[in-house]
């Protein structure tokens, strides 16, 4: 199962430092985890972030490859129409669960790097080793079975993923208007893919094949100036693209039978810069990074008419923090539904914040810089909860491997390998 935070602070298009919009960042553009919650992503959900849910009981994060998140992608807890049952998954910047269950889950799971390399972690010590081939692409996102990969950068590529070694087998690429995806992620059903742009505030859909190849655009979204991420739901029914510039997440519902996206009532929900988007596990809360201002955004979710509302912020980084050179990237859903994760560039740490499961609102807990973080654009969550890993996006790059403890979602640095910077991580658990 694989759990990616593309769904991911990966997303290119911004300012590390500043929040500013930059052009010419838009090389750093991807996609794989996890929202779910976020991170992402199913059964296989490409990790952060990132991206699309699975069936499983337990689990959170981005729906899709990713990510809790996750973009995630990540996976979520209940079954969507049209779906394919699937594995449990968390950590993905993507959708989110029915269930706060952590599940148990044999093997080391392989980890992949958006900058083109697999390693394995092993669950006992925390250690990476090289793994099987990757590919360069930006975000990524896997489906909810965890048989197939999809990178973003210029295009979109398909990749099918060996279950034994992790390595990737390339299918076909799909090309993209205006030659960027900043962010992708995998309907829970498995057939159908969203991607966002930043540079053109544009989205698409496109279609999934039974080989894992994906087609061309089948509809074109535009929810807002800068779209920075594309994230659904536990259900596979609601579809939400996050634009910081707008101010606001775009919102719309999404046919699974037709592969056709409407706008939602009301079509956005309002707040300041939102980035990146994860879902709680209970499917009654959400969270989002607001990236210009840096802050957290925690609101509440209606799982029925697939609306977000009740925005409330608190700071990213420790009272008192001079925030004029920091921007937030991703954010996490822990898959027990007790914490929440988020990326701070500038202030180079992961604010780890306690959830109130009545309410839904936060409580600060700790801010780690341990292990030279620097620039975390992206960080995945791993669908059992007990590792947070982070990339850093600039040099020198570098892959942090974080073990959370369970009581209080603090963060003890277990290692740490060089490596070229990257925008997405996402951990997947051999089928």
């Amino acid at each position: 199962m694989l759990s990616l935070v593309l769904f991911a602070g990966a997303c290119a298009g911004s300012n590390a430092k500043s929040g500013t919009p930059n052009p010419d960042d838009t090389t750093d553009t991807g996609g794989a985890g996890g929202g779910g919650s976020t991170g992402s992503a199913g059964k296989g959900g490409a990790a952060g972030g990132g991206s699309a849910g699975s069936t499983g009981t337990a689990g959170s994060g981005g729906g899709g490859a990713a990510g809790s998140g996750g973009g995630g992608a990540a996976g979520s807890g209940s079954t969507p129409d049209g779906g394919a049952d699937g594995p449990k998954a968390a950590g993905g910047s993507d959708g989110g669960s029915t269930s706060t269950d952590v599940p148990t889950l044999a093997g080391n799971p392989f980890v992949y790097v958006g900058s083109g390399t697999v390693f394995q972690l092993n669950m006992a010590t925390g250690a990476l080793t090289p793994a099987g081939a990757g590919a360069m692409g930006g975000y990524m996102a896997a489906d909810p079975k965890g048989k197939f990969m999809y990178t973003g950068n210029a295009n979109v590529g398909a990749y099918g993923i060996n279950a034994t070694t992790g390595a990737l087998t390339a299918i076909n690429t799909s090309t993209v208007v205006g030659n960027e995806v900043t962010h992708l992620t995998v309907h829970p059903g498995g057939k159908w893919l969203f991607t966002a742009s930043w540079s053109n505030g544009t989205a698409s859909v496109r279609p999934i094949t039974a080989n894992g190849g994906v087609g061309a655009e089948s509809q074109m979204l535009t929810p807002g100036m800068h779209s920075h991420q594309s994230v659904t739901d536990a259900s596979g029914k609601f579809l939400f693209i996050p634009c910081p510039e707008a101010n606001w997440i775009a919102q719309f519902k999404f046919d699974a039978a037709t592969g056709m996206a409407t706008p939602n009532t009301p079509p956005q929900a309002m707040m300041d810069v939102p980035r990146h988007l994860a879902f709680h596990p209970s499917g009654k809360f959400a969270y989002a990074a607001g990236e210009a201002n840096s802050t957290i955004i925690s609101m509440l979710y209606d799982a029925t008419a697939g609306t977000l509302s009740a925005p409330m912020a608190l700071p990213s980084v420790p009272a008192g923090t001079n925030v004029t050179n920091n921007t937030t990237a991703h954010i996490v859903v822990h898959p027990s539904g007790n914490f929440v994760f988020i990326s701070n560039r500038g202030h180079n740490s992961i604010g780890t914040f306690a959830i109130d499961k009545t309410t839904g609102r936060l409580t600060p807990v700790d801010f780690s810089t341990a292990g030279g973080i620097n620039v975390p654009r992206d960080f995945a969550v791993d669908p059992t909860g007990k590792y947070l890993i982070v990339v850093n996006g600039t040099t020198p790059g570098a892959i942090i491997v974080f073990e959370i403890n369970p009581a209080d979602g603090k963060l003890t640095l277990k290692g740490k390998m060089n490596s070229a910077q990257a925008i997405f991580v996402g951990i997947l658990f051999p089928g």
